[in-house]
C-alpha cells in the first residue's frame, strides 16, 4: 500500500501566515478548507516521521504505519487549533504547523514500539533517603 504526499506547494503556499490564522479560526468553509489544508499538512510530517522511525515498530505493515500516521496527525492537528493564539510569526506558520506533526508522528512511533512490552522494576531498587541533602553524599 504505497500512500502518497501532496507536494508541499499545493498544501500550504497558497496562503499566508495571517490567511492561515484567519481561516483556522473561521466557522465558515474558509474554516473546514483551511483545516482540512492544516491536516493534509501535518499527516505530511507524521508520514515522514513513521517511515524515518519505522525500525522502530519491526512488525508494522504498511497498513498499520498508515494508521499510525493517521491517528497522529489527527492528534497534531487539534494541538495545532489549541495553540494557535500562540503563534508569534518567528517561523513560516507551515514551518510551526510541520513541527506538530513531527513531534506527534514520532511519539505515536515510541508509543506502538512500547505498546506490548512489559518493564519491570527490579528488586534492586535504591530508596533515596529524603533526609539526604547533595552535601551527605
Amino acid at each position: 500500500m504505497t500512500v502518497m504526499n501532496p507536494p508541499l506547494a499545493d498544501v500550504g503556499a497558497a496562503r499566508t501566515d495571517e490567511d492561515w490564522l484567519r481561516d483556522l479560526r473561521s466557522d465558515g468553509t474558509e474554516g473546514v478548507a483551511a483545516v482540512k489544508a492544516a491536516h493534509d499538512y501535518v499527516l505530511r510530517a507524521t508520514r515522514h516521521q513513521v517511515s524515518r522511525l519505522r525500525d522502530l515498530i519491526p512488525g508494522a505493515d504498511a497498513r498499520e504505519r498508515e494508521d499510525i500516521a493517521q491517528q497522529a496527525a489527527n492528534d497534531a492537528l487539534v494541538a495545532l487549533l489549541g495553540k494557535l493564539d500562540t503563534f508569534e510569526g518567528r517561523s513560516k506558520f507551515t514551518t510551526w504547523a510541520y513541527k506538530f506533526g513531527v513531534l506527534h508522528g514520532g511519539v505515536a512511533v515510541r508509543k506502538h514500539a512500547w505498546r506490548h512490552r512489559e518493564f519491570t522494576i527490579g528488586e534492586t531498587l535504591v530508596i533515596v533517603d529524603p533526609d539526604q541533602g547533595p552535601a551527605d553524599v
